[in-house]
C-alpha cells in the first residue's frame, strides 16, 4: 500500500491527508511535479487528487512556487478552467514547512474525451473537425486570456472535449516548463514539450503569444497526423521550412495553411495576437488578421518593417529615404540623373547583398537577376537571351544627391555603376558637330586663301575626331533613353509625427519600450496614419470629418497608459533574476543559515511570479485596445465622401476613353 493511504483493501482506501470523505480509485501516478491519485467522493462523483512529489516537496523553493500556482489558478476565474475544490495544508506556515506533508489539491473529473486521444485516434481528421476543434480550444483560451491568465503549458493531455462542443483545461498553470530547483543550484530543468513555445526558452516572461503557438502545433498535428518540428520541446525545433499542407492534403485551403504557419512563428510577432479571431476563422466568420504579413526593410538601418509603415521603429526615422524627382508640366525642371550598372562580380555572396539592396528601396517584387558576366560565348543561346546583358539601366529620373549616394550604397556590394545625367552625351554630340562642320568650312575657307590641299590636311583631323565623338553621343544618347528597370519604393508626403494622434504614439517608442510593445506601437502607428491620410482627403465638413478620429483618440489614451506600465514592469523584472536567487537560497542553504536570511530571496521570488502575471494581463489589456482601434480605423476608413467618388469615378472613366 502507498504512503499516505489507510485501508486493508484497495478498494476501501483513502488519503489519510485529505479531509473530505472518498475512496482511492486508480494511482497513485507521477504527473510532471504531482503524484495523482483517482478517487470517488461520497456523493458518487469522480475526482482528482494531485499532490507536489515528496522529493520536490522537501525543497522550499518548490514548495513556495506550487503552493504560488495553486493560488494563482484559484484567482484565475475563467469558465473554460477546472477549479480545485479543495486544497492544503490550510496553515501557510505548514505548507511552505520542508518537513511537513507535501501540498495537495483535488478537482472533479471532467466527463469527456481528453484532446490527446482523440488526436492520436483521428489525425490526419476531416477539416470540419479540425475545425471544430480549434474552435472550441481557441474560445477555451481566450477566456482564460481574458483574465490576465497565460497558459503556459498548451497541452491536449490537459484539455477535456465535452459532449455540448466546448473544452475545459485541467490542471492549468501547475505544468510549469521551466523549473529552476536548488537541488542543481545553477541548472535549468527543462521539462520541454512540443507545444511549448520557443521563447519559453528564453524569458520566464510570456504572454497570449506563447499559448497560440501551442495551439498551432495542435492545428498542424490534427490537420497532418504529425508534429511540425518533432515530438521534442520547441527550442530543438528543425529549421527547415514546413511543407506546404496542401501537398499531402490537397483540400486545405491556402488561408488555412498561412494560419498553421502564423501560428508556428519563431517569433511572437508574427502570430496572430487573438485566440477569438482565430476562433471566428475557424467557424467561417472571417479573420482580423492578417494571415501572411509582407514586410521591407527600413532604407536607414535596415530594420524590418511591414510594408507601407512610415516610421522605423529601430532608428525612429522615415524608412523610405530615396524617391524620384516629381515630373513637371512640359518636362522642364531640374536635371535628372541616371544609375547604370556597369558590371558585377561573379560572387554568390555579392551577388546575394545586391539582390537585398534592390529588394529593400525598390516597388513591387524582386525579379531573378541574371547577368551575363565575362565571356557571353561561355554561355548557351537559352541563356544569352534569359540572362541580362550590361550595363543595364537600373533608375532614372534622381536627383543628383540621391543618385550619388544610392550609387555608392550599390558599390559597397561589390557592383560598379555610374552616375550620368539626363541629356548626357548631348553636349559631345554638339561638339562633334561643331568640328566636322568647322573642319569643312575651314578647308573651303583656306582654300581660297592659300591652297585648297593645305585646307583639306588641317580639315581631316578635325573631320575623324568629330566623327568619333559623333559615335561616342549617339551611343550615349541611346543609352540615356533606355527605360529603367526600377522604380523606388514611393516616399511618404510627410512624417508620420505631424499628426498629433500618431505623434503620441511615436513618443512611446523609447530605448525602454520593450520590443513586444514597440512592434505593436508601430503597426497602430501605420493603422491611425491611415485613418489620418483618409480624413485629409475628404472634402466634407470639418466636423464631419473629425467625426472619423473621435472614437480613436480615448484608445490612445488607453495603449499610452498600458505601454507605460508594461515597460515598468519589464525594468522591474529586470532587477529580479530567478537563476541569481535561486542559487543564493542553495548557498544559504549549505551554509546553514537561518530561515530569516533567505526571506528576502522568497519574497523576491514571490514579486518575480506577481509582476509576470500582471504584464501578462497588461499585455492583454494592450492587445485588446489594439483590436478596438482597428475596428475603429476600420470603420472610420470605410466613410468615403460622394462628391470626391464621383470625381474620382469621372477621372477613371476618361482615363478609359483615351486608352
Amino acid at each position: 500500500m502507498n504512503a499516505g493511504t489507510t485501508g486493508t483493501q484497495q478498494g476501501a482506501a483513502r488519503l489519510s491527508f485529505v479531509p473530505f470523505e472518498h475512496v482511492i480509485t486508480g494511482g497513485p501516478e507521477d504527473v510532471g511535479s504531482e503524484q495523482r491519485w483517482r478517487v470517488r467522493l461520497a456523493d458518487g462523483r469522480n475526482a482528482v487528487v494531485g499532490q507536489l512529489a515528496p522529493e520536490l516537496a522537501r525543497d522550499e523553493s518548490l514548495r513556495r512556487r506550487y503552493i504560488g500556482d495553486l493560488r494563482r489558478q484559484a484567482a484565475l476565474a475563467a469558465v473554460s478552467v477546472i477549479p480545485n475544490f479543495a486544497t492544503g495544508p490550510e496553515s501557510e506556515a505548514e505548507a511552505e514547512d520542508p518537513k511537513a506533508e507535501p501540498p495537495w489539491r483535488a478537482r472533479l473529473e471532467l466527463s469527456g474525451i481528453v484532446v490527446e486521444e482523440w488526436l492520436a485516434h483521428h489525425a490526419p481528421a476531416p477539416l470540419d473537425a479540425v475545425c471544430a476543434l480549434i474552435a472550441a480550444i481557441a474560445d477555451a483560451m481566450h477566456a482564460v486570456h481574458k483574465q490576465g491568465g497565460v497558459l503556459r503549458e498548451v497541452s491536449p493531455r490537459t484539455m477535456i472535449w465535452v459532449e455540448d462542443g466546448r473544452v475545459f483545461f485541467v490542471d492549468c498553470g501547475l505544468a510549469r516548463v521551466d523549473i529552476l530547483s536548488s537541488h542543481t543550484a545553477s541548472s535549468l530543468l527543462l521539462q520541454g514539450s512540443a507545444y511549448g513555445s520557443p521563447e519559453q526558452l528564453r524569458s520566464t516572461v510570456l504572454d497570449q503569444r506563447s499559448d497560440i503557438y501551442g495551439l498551432g502545433v495542435i492545428l498542424w498535428r490534427a490537420l497532418t497526423g504529425a508534429f511540425p518540428f518533432g515530438d521534442g520541446p520547441a527550442f530543438l525545433r528543425d529549421s527547415a521550412t514546413l511543407p506546404p499542407l496542401s501537398s499531402t492534403r490537397a483540400e486545405v485551403p491556402a488561408e488555412l495553411d498561412a494560419l498553421a504557419r502564423s501560428c508556428l512563428s519563431d517569433d511572437p510577432a508574427e502570430r496572430p495576437e487573438s485566440a477569438a479571431a482565430i476562433a471566428q476563422y475557424m467557424r467561417g466568420q472571417g479573420s482580423s488578421f492578417a494571415l501572411a504579413v509582407q514586410r521591407t526593410v527600413c532604407q536607414h538601418c535596415g530594420e524590418s518593417l511591414k510594408l507601407g509603415q512610415r516610421l522605423c521603429l529601430a532608428c525612429g526615422r522615415v524608412a523610405t529615404k530615396f524617391s524620384h524627382l516629381v515630373a513637371t508640366m512640359g518636362g522642364g525642371g531640374e536635371t535628372r540623373y541616371a544609375i547604370d550598372l556597369m558590371s558585377v562580380k561573379e560572387d554568390a555572396r555579392s551577388l546575394s547583398r545586391l539582390h537585398e539592396v534592390l529588394a529593400s528601396i525598390i516597388e513591387g517584387p524582386l525579379p531573378a537577376l541574371e547577368f551575363i558576366i565575362g565571356d557571353p560565348n561561355m554561355y548557351s543561346e537559352e541563356e544569352r537571351l534569359r540572362r541580362i546583358t550590361l550595363p543595364l539601366r537600373l533608375f532614372d529620373d534622381l536627383s543628383k544627391e540621391t543618385a550619388e549616394e544610392l550609387a555608392g550604397m550599390l558599390r559597397e556590394t561589390g557592383v560598379d555603376v555610374r552616375v550620368l545625367a539626363r541629356g548626357a552625351g548631348m553636349g559631345e554630340a554638339g561638339l562633334a558637330m561643331g568640328l566636322v562642320v568647322g573642319g569643312i568650312f575651314a578647308g573651303i575657307g583656306v582654300g581660297s586663301v592659300i591652297t585648297a590641299w593645305l585646307g583639306f590636311m588641317v580639315a581631316i583631323p578635325l573631320l575623324i575626331y568629330g566623327g568619333v565623338l559623333m559615335n561616342r553621343s549617339m551611343h550615349a544618347s541611346t543609352q540615356n533613353n533606355a527605360p529603367a528597370m526600377f522604380r523606388l519604393r514611393v516616399a511618404p508626403a510627410a512624417l508620420p509625427a505631424s499628426d498629433p494622434l500618431v505623434s503620441r504614439l511615436a513618443a512611446l517608442l523609447t530605448d525602454d519600450t520593450p520590443s513586444d510593445v514597440r512592434s505593436h506601437i508601430g503597426e497602430l502607428a501605420l493603422l491611425v496614419q491611415r485613418l489620418v491620410d483618409h480624413r485629409a482627403s475628404i472634402l466634407g465638413q470639418a466636423a464631419e470629418v473629425d467625426m472619423l478620429t473621435e472614437p480613436v483618440e480615448p484608445l490612445i489614451g488607453l495603449i499610452e497608459q498600458l505601454a507605460r506600465r508594461i515597460t515598468q514592469i519589464t525594468k522591474d523584472l529586470k532587477g529580479l533574476q530567478e537563476g541569481a536567487m535561486v542559487r543564493a537560497l542553495a548557498v544559504s542553504e549549505a551554509r546553514g543559515d537561518p530561515k530569516h536570511k533567505r526571506d528576502e530571496i522568497y519574497a523576491g521570488l514571490d514579486r518575480l511570479r506577481t509582476l509576470e502575471d500582471e504584464r501578462a494581463a497588461a499585455f492583454h489589456r494592450l492587445l485588446e485596445c489594439a483590436s478596438l482601434l482597428r475596428r475603429a480605423v476600420r470603420l472610420g476608413l470605410g466613410v468615403h465622401d460622394a462628391r470626391q467618388l464621383h470625381e474620382h469615378n469621372v477621372q477613371l472613366a476618361l482615363a478609359a476613353l483615351q486608352a
